[in-house]
């Protein structure tokens, strides 16, 4: 069975992965697990990623820069950061405090965050109706 979405899980804490990882491929989601940056950038450039979980608890700045850097090289492609403070999130689509969300709420969280579509539909054109003056409402 093909999985339902890629995520991509960027954490330094085997505990974090392993918990993740399990209550996400039992729901049918495929996950690529990576411990630094570097890497999440490098799995980026090569597979075909649908969100991104960055567990920003163990990087500098609590995982802001590198949630800025990602964006940067995929900006279509929905972010949540994991941290233990709230940070000023200005590159990633939502923030989660990493102790209070259970993996199920977080289950939740990557449902919403999935399903949401960026841009507009293939094949949809967007038409714009300008309406015509009518010349006799028309006043100097």
């Amino acid at each position: 069975m093909r999985p339902k979405k890629q995520l991509l899980l960027v954490s330094a804490n085997e505990d974090t992965v392993s918990t993740f990882r399990l209550v996400f491929t039992v729901q049918g989601y495929g996950v690529r697990a990576v411990a630094t940056e570097a890497a999440a950038a490098a799995v980026l450039s090569d597979f075909l990623i649908d969100l991104i979980v960055l567990d920003g608890a163990k990087l500098a700045g609590g995982g802001v820069s590198a949630a800025k850097n990602l964006k940067r090289i995929a900006s279509h492609v929905p972010l949540i950061l994991m941290g233990l403070t709230r940070p000023e999130i200005s590159a990633a689509d939502a923030w989660v405090d990493e102790f209070k969300i259970t993996p199920a709420e977080m289950l939740e969280r990557i449902k919403v965050m999935s399903a949401r579509k960026r841009g507009p539909r293939k094949g949809s054109a967007r038409v714009y109706v300008v309406p015509k003056a009518d010349p006799a409402t028309l006043t100097a």
